[in-house]
């Protein structure tokens, strides 16, 4: 998730466990801790390695339970009228950190979550990076009590968990039903694929984006839970995956179709061999792309890689919105 609505939790979660004891230091501290496993985010750089750093070990839960016992200590070094509650200083802790990796994992990328046993990143593909409506009632409970008395402050804290919870709830319930719909549309279609993703779209959770691949190709189609439309409607897009015979023994197109469980595509761009990761993105713009070979003289060569950089569409959150209601928005 992004960085407002870690805070917005940590620091609720700090209000809500620590309020009492600690007062605004709990704030503090909740907002701090929840930001704290994307202190890997600070090794950037635009090739493949950079990539698979990120959401690695700093948000393995089991990681974080290590760090818990040398974040409490400096903590109640700093704030010895703490120390007699070092345990609840320790639950909080681990939780500000857990929940940040539980979030991500929302995301359609996941998160290493028991990294170093698996370095499977785990995704439940419930929430977009960026969702308001689960992030706006976090941030009004911390206004309320920053606002209201100390004992409305920790019913309206309690309810902005609430009802973001509810939302989360409704986002699983939502995203269960669309996987059956774009299951059985499939199997009604006759599209044997190999594996289906059913992801959220960007900001909302009415509108959801289902993705098929197979050998050759991959499937898109978008639902909308409130268009009017019980069906699926799938483009065909062709694959290119003999291209990468040639560089099997490439590291960084290893690591990709690791990365991207299945779901990516390759084409020739120019001359340049391009992977995509199809999970972030549509369409034709997929922020995730890397040029891993380059085709010269009819063979294609490894080439250290790096990020394809492509510009946004125009339009594309206007296409957003009237998709959300239209079947067919218009072009």
């Amino acid at each position: 998730m992004d960085t407002l609505t870690h805070i917005a939790f940590g620091a609720t979660l700090g209000g809500l466990m620590l309020r009492r004891q600690a007062g605004w230091k709990a704030f503090a501290y909740g907002a701090a801790l929840a930001n704290l496993p994307d202190i890997d985010a600070v090794m950037h750089g635009e090739t493949v390695g950079y990539l698979l750093i990120h959401r690695g070990i700093t948000h393995s839960l089991f990681f974080q339970a290590l760090a818990v016992p040398i974040i409490v200590a400096l903590i109640l070094a700093l704030h010895r009228d703490q120390r007699p509650h070092w345990l609840r200083w320790s639950l909080f802790a681990w939780l500000a950190m857990a929940t940040h990796s539980l979030m991500d994992a929302m995301n359609p990328y996941g998160a290493q979550l028991l990294a170093p046993f698996s370095d499977q990143a785990i995704s439940f593909n419930l929430l977009y990076v960026v969702d308001p409506i689960f992030t706006i009632p976090l941030l009004l409970g911390l206004w309320a009590a920053w606002r209201w008395r100390p004992k409305r402050a920790q019913t309206m804290l309690a309810a902005g968990l609430l009802v973001s919870m509810t939302y989360l709830t409704f986002a699983a319930t939502a995203k269960w039903h669309v996987q059956g719909v774009v299951e059985a549309e499939l199997a009604r279609q006759n599209k044997p694929v190999d594996a289906v993703l059913v992801m959220p779209m960007p900001f909302t959770t009415l509108l959801w984006r289902a993705l098929a691949v197979d050998e050759q190709a991959y499937y898109e189609g978008y639902y909308s839970l409130v268009d009017g439309s019980a069906e699926v409607s799938f483009s065909r897009n062709d694959n290119q995956p003999d291209l990468l015979e040639p560089l099997m023994d490439h590291l960084p197109v290893q690591q990709l179709k690791r990365f991207a469980q299945g779901f990516y595509h390759v084409e020739v761009a120019g001359e340049k061999i391009v992977i995509r990761d199809l999970r972030l993105g549509q369409g034709s713009y997929y922020p995730v792309s890397f040029v891993v070979g380059q085709v010269q003289a009819d063979m294609i060569e490894p080439v250290p890689d790096r990020r394809f950089h492509e510009p946004l569409p125009s339009g594309e959150l206007s296409w957003l919105w009237q998709r959300i209601w239209r079947e067919q928005p218009p072009a």
